[in-house]
């Protein structure tokens, strides 16, 4: 056993996923995540960028096949292509759409970027594998997506 500090990051990591291990410490559920489990969802997830005004996912995309972190920016959740009072705002270590992935199928929500947005993109087979090694990332999608439109 080697007697590194809890939440030393292997040298095999690359400095841009340490900087996002570093985004995503302070949130839950990834504070409570053991590091080998972090480093499994940053080196299977792709970073996209997204301009204010861009639509980040949509019905209209078709089954969903990946799921969806926020590591910086502000991304409006909508029912409909125009926003309504229903509309709810997601931000730094948000994540979607949480049913329709468990449910194989479309999101039924327009998730729009309303600043310069950063997400990660973690393939289905990848977060599907995270949720069934990692404890405290599957009892929070679990009441994520209690709480959450799809």
């Amino acid at each position: 056993m080697h007697h590194h500090a809890p939440d030393s990051i292997p040298s095999s990591v690359s400095e841009e996923q340490r900087f996002i291990i570093q985004a995503l410490r302070p949130h839950a559920p990834f504070n409570q995540m053991q590091p080998p489990h972090l480093h499994y969802l940053v080196a299977h997830a792709q970073q996209q960028h997204f301009t204010p005004g861009s639509i980040v996912l949509a019905p209209e995309m078709g089954q969903v096949q990946h799921w969806f972190l926020l590591i910086e920016g502000t991304i409006c959740a909508q029912r409909s292509a125009i926003p309504d009072d229903q509309a709810f705002y997601l931000g730094s270590g948000d994540s979607f759409p949480l049913v329709a992935l468990h449910e194989e199928r479309a999101t039924r929500t327009h998730y729009i970027a309303q600043s310069p947005c950063t997400c990660l993109l973690l393939p289905r087979d990848a977060y599907t594998q995270l949720v069934q090694q990692s404890e405290p990332f599957r009892l929070f999608m679990q009441e994520g997506s209690a709480v959450l439109l799809d």
